[in-house]
């Protein structure tokens, strides 16, 4: 099954290769790696979460909407559909950065499973080989905090309010028996979503609450 994602394994795989050379380091050559794949594809991320925060502004909106139209699905279907055409925002506008991040994800995973170059490869203090789990769950732990505040910033709906919990905490769950490697990337690519997420916030907030 991971056949489909071999290419995508080589490929992060030469990067890796020819970067260690210049840094030996593997574990920095995968937040080097991670960097690199937020400024290719930040434009893509960057509409997405402006997407996502422009839906979550919109929710309060919403919801009255669906308080109104209870009775009758296809007017309130109708009603949303014209409250995303006024402000612009489509709502599958955010989900090809996530199909992106798939093979991206499972091309690391291939790597870290199968090649030599990446056993018994250390990153810092108590991670003595990246392709294996984190023995003291430090990074998942990590990665579990920085996607809980991604969450945060993006979730305004209270009825939505346990997925802010429960997202992490299945993340955590999910990555705690991965390999290091793949864990790490996972983690910084979510502290840096937090520090676009602020910057694209602080951008847009007062255009949306002049629209308000």
């Amino acid at each position: 099954g991971w056949v489909l994602f071999k290419p995508f394994a080589i490929g992060i795989l030469w990067f890796f290769v020819n970067f260690y050379k210049i840094i030996p380091n593997y574990g920095v050559v995968i937040i080097l790696f991670t960097l690199l794949m937020k400024i290719i594809f930040f434009p893509l991320s960057r509409k997405m979460t402006k997407t996502s925060l422009m839906m979550a502004e919109m929710a309060p909106k919403i919801n009255k909407l669906k308080e109104k139209y209870k009775e009758d699905k296809q007017k309130l279907n109708q009603e949303i559909f014209k409250l995303y055409r006024e402000h612009k925002i489509n709502p599958l506008g955010g989900c090809l950065p996530l199909l992106i991040q798939i093979p991206i994800f499972w091309g690391l995973f291939v790597l870290l499973k199968s090649t030599i170059e990446m056993r018994q490869a250390p990153f810092v203090g108590w991670i003595k080989d990246l392709s294996i789990a984190d023995p003291y769950y430090i990074l998942p732990v990590i990665m579990a905090v920085a996607m809980f505040f991604q969450q945060k910033m993006t979730m305004k709906d209270p009825r939505q309010k346990m997925l802010v919990y429960l997202m992490p905490a299945m993340f955590f769950f999910f990555f705690y028996g991965f390999a290091a490697g793949l864990t790490l990337y996972w983690m910084v690519y979510n502290i840096l979503s937090v520090g676009e997420q602020y910057m694209i916030r602080s951008q847009m907030e007062p255009i949306v609450h002049t629209e308000d």
